[in-house]
C-alpha cells in the first residue's frame, strides 16, 4: 500500500481528548509496538486483523512512511 498524507479531516483534540502532540506521540509509540512479534501474534490471535476499523487505522498510519514523519521512527 502506498503511503498517504494524514487525513485533513482527522479528528481534533475535542474528539480525541488529546492534543496534536499527544496524538503524535501515541501513534509513534503504537508503531513501535507493531515492531514486536509477540504483540503482532497477540493481535492475530485476538482477530484484530479481521476488524475493519483496525485495518483502516493501520492504513491511516501509513503516513508515517513519508520522510517528514519517518525520521521519527527509530
Amino acid at each position: 500500500m502506498a503511503a498517504a498524507e494524514p487525513d485533513a479531516r482527522r479528528a481534533g483534540e475535542v474528539e480525541t481528548g488529546c492534543s496534536e502532540r499527544q496524538r503524535f506521540e501515541l501513534e509513534l509509540e503504537f508503531l513501535h509496538c507493531l515492531a514486536n512479534p509477540g504483540y503482532l501474534n497477540w493481535l492475530a490471535q485476538n482477530r484484530y486483523f479481521e476488524d475493519e476499523a483496525f485495518l483502516r487505522y493501520l492504513q491511516y498510519l501509513q503516513y508515517w512512511q513519508l520522510p517528514q514523519y519517518a525520521k521519527f521512527v527509530v
